[in-house]
Parts: C-alpha cells; sequence; structure tokens
C-alpha cells in the first residue's frame, strides 16, 4: 500500500477536448502546469433519501443516487513563458475561458517615421511578426521609458501598425519590438478541457467536459514582492479515476513578479497599488437530458447569456486625472484601459479594454488617501471586445 502522501505532490495536467468529455490523447509534459491547489475537483452527486414514505418508522434506510456532476477549482502565479512570443503556462485555461489565443510568429523592430499610433515596421514586418488586428504587442521604446505594450487597431499597409494609444516617446529606428500570445473573447467558442490531478503513479483522478467559466487575475503591489495571481474555475462531467502514467514536466517561465506596472487611462499613465479583473463568460454545463445522468454538453445561458467583465484598481489620489475619475463618476463615463503587468520582454501580462465605466470611492492605502475604481467593461460596439490579454 502506497501512502500517506503530502499534498504538495499534487501535479495538474490539462488538454483542449476536440469532442465533449472525451479524452483527446495521453496528457504529455507540455500539458502539466504549476498550481498553489492540491486537489481541484469536487463532486456534486445528488441523492434521493427515502423519507417521505408513510411506513411506520423513523428511520430512512435507503438511499438512490441521480445526477452526478463536479466542480473544480485552481489559483496560482500568473507565469509567463519568459520568452516572445511563446504562449504561457496554462495556456489552455486562458484560451477555453475567452475563446480564442493568437500567437504572433517572431519579433521584429521599428524602422525610421514611428510617430503617435502609427508605428512602422521592419520591412514585411507585419507579414514576419505574424501580427493581426487585435493582438498585443510591445515595444522598447527607450532606455529611459523601457517596454511598452500596445494594442494593433489597424494594419493600413505591410509595414505599418496602427495602435490604440501612442508610446510615450515615439520608438526610434533599431529598437525590438516584441510578438505576444493574445487572447480574445469569442462568443462561438465553448471549449471544453480534461484536466488530469496526478498525486505521482498512485492517486490519480480527472475530469472531462471542464469550462471555464470563472477567471480572476490580481496583484497587490504593496508588499515586498508582488506577484501577479490567476485563479480559474467551473463545472466539468464526474470526477473519474484515470490509469495514465504521470509525465515528466516540461515547463518553461517563473511567475510573474512584477518589476514595474502600470494603468493607463484615458491615455494618462499611472501607477498603481493594485488591481483585479474578474471575468464570467456565462457558461454552464447541459444536465437536464434524460439520456444520461452527467452533464452531456455546454450552454452560455449564466448572466443571460452575457459576459460579465469588472475591473477594478486603485492608485494614490492625485490632482488631474485621478481626482477626475472621482469627480467624473455621478456621469458613467467611459474610459479606454491598457494595464501593463511587469517590464521585461518575457515576463510582461497585458490588459486592454476599450470601455470601463467606473465606480469610484476614496481608500486609505498605507495611511495615504487612493482611488478605488471599480466598474463593469463593455464592448466598443462590436461583440467580442470587452477585454483581451496577452503576454508579450
Amino acid at each position: 500500500m502506497a501512502g500517506p502522501f503530502v499534498v504538495n505532490d499534487f501535479e495538474i495536467a490539462a488538454q483542449a477536448e476536440v469532442t465533449y468529455d472525451t479524452e483527446p490523447d495521453a496528457p504529455t509534459g507540455a500539458d502539466m502546469s504549476r498550481w498553489r491547489t492540491a486537489f481541484p475537483f469536487k463532486r456534486e452527486l445528488e441523492l434521493l433519501d427515502r423519507d417521505q414514505d408513510m411506513d411506520n418508522s423513523s428511520s430512512v434506510h435507503t438511499t438512490q443516487p441521480g445526477r452526478e456532476s463536479s466542480t473544480w477549482e485552481l489559483e496560482g502565479a500568473v507565469i509567463p513563458a519568459g520568452s516572445t512570443p511563446t504562449s504561457p503556462a496554462a495556456f489552455a485555461f486562458f484560451k477555453a475561458a475567452l475563446g480564442s489565443q493568437h500567437p504572433m510568429t517572431t519579433d521584429t523592430s521599428p524602422t525610421t517615421g514611428s510617430a503617435g499610433t502609427v508605428i512602422h515596421f521592419a520591412t514585411g514586418g507585419v507579414a514576419a511578426s505574424g501580427i493581426a488586428v487585435g493582438d498585443l504587442f510591445a515595444v522598447d521604446v527607450s532606455t529611459a521609458v523601457g517596454v511598452e505594450v500596445r494594442v494593433a487597431s489597424a494594419l493600413p499597409t505591410a509595414d505599418t501598425v496602427n495602435a490604440t494609444l501612442a508610446f510615450t516617446t515615439d520608438p526610434a529606428s533599431g529598437r525590438t519590438v516584441y510578438g505576444s500570445s493574445t487572447f480574445a473573447l469569442l462568443r462561438s467558442a465553448e471549449g471544453t478541457l480534461q484536466i488530469y490531478s496526478f498525486l505521482g503513479n498512485n492517486f490519480r483522478e480527472k475530469v472531462g467536459g471542464a469550462i471555464v467559466s470563472d477567471m480572476e487575475i490580481s496583484c497587490d503591489f504593496t508588499g515586498g514582492a508582488s506577484e501577479a495571481m490567476v485563479k480559474f474555475s467551473g463545472a466539468a462531467s464526474k470526477i473519474a479515476a484515470h490509469t495514465n502514467s504521470r509525465p515528466i514536466p516540461t515547463l518553461a517561465g517563473q511567475p510573474l513578479v512584477i518589476d514595474a506596472a502600470y494603468v493607463w487611462v484615458n491615455g494618462t499613465k499611472l501607477c498603481m497599488t493594485s488591481m483585479a479583473l474578474k471575468f464570467n463568460n456565462g457558461l454552464a454545463l447541459r444536465n437536464n437530458e434524460s439520456c444520461s445522468m452527467y452533464p452531456t454538453g455546454t450552454k452560455r445561458t449564466e448572466n443571460g447569456g452575457k459576459y460579465n467583465a469588472e475591473l477594478e484598481f486603485t492608485a494614490l489620489l492625485t490632482t488631474g486625472t485621478v481626482a477626475d475619475i472621482f469627480d467624473n463618476a455621478d456621469v458613467p463615463t467611459a474610459y479606454p484601459i491598457h494595464i501593463q503587468l511587469g517590464k521585461t520582454a518575457g515576463k510582461i501580462l497585458g490588459i486592454y479594454a476599450p470601455k470601463f465605466v467606473a465606480k469610484a470611492e476614496i481608500v486609505d492605502v498605507g495611511g495615504q488617501a487612493a482611488l478605488k475604481a471599480t466598474g463593469r467593461l463593455y464592448g466598443n460596439g462590436t461583440d467580442d471586445t470587452e477585454f483581451r490579454l496577452g503576454f508579450c
């Protein structure tokens, strides 16, 4: 008999399903990712007790099983790949939560003439880099400014990219443009995962048909070492034992410990003391058909079938933009938001939201007055545009 076991020996792998609740292939080392959660699954089994009979007894002697499903939750550090434009660890969870992923091909460089929101790539740089409209990308703007993240709003020529916001200074020729792996909303995608838990090759459990309905990214910048964290959760089909051998993990990257972080509100660059992005994509499992006692598929019916994305950040109170957010909160005001966590290429998470309508309050952060802005993210008139994120 093996065991007892220590909880930090638990490991997780995940694969995107092609067919609902069907294991694609045996998991490999590339499917592994690191988490702070030990065993993520919780069984949901309905029982019908025989306690309604008129039987001249106060005892309940039998019960019968009904529908069975499960829930799951994983929390851990955000782990970029450490290089661009490589996908991050746990990319399967990000893609299942938002719906789509687009990795660029390679890095490139700007040439002379970049100004404002118009960035000139090296000759043929648009095609060579693999950039698409909506992709996040980063530019090493200057020695003084460092790396900043923007979103490609248009590709007017083979060498030109229009950015959603001008950089702090115009990037000079020869600086580096870093590619990204961008995750964006896609309503038509209702992807599901097989999630495997390993305790060595001993206690091995899995769930299939797992939706990633909820995601939360957060960071408290007031600590000595500020670490960006992510939490995913959702529902799945029943918990089942599996016989796959534990693969040797092939992992890249380190937890995203923040060396700098910024939020651009309406084009103004600010520092933050904390931030959190919370997202529910409206997905649920279909578990009401007579042909099975387990879920049979997915449906987007929560929140009335709508996305619910909410952003919160705090910034020390200063006159100008920060105070204006508070003063303007009595009338719904939409702000374009760019958030950048990290300043070192390969270790950056960028978030873009075109319309943030904030509720504002004044709070105490370390004995100083601070603005806490909280509100929903809205589409910009086109479907699936509430927010997107990218690893650069």
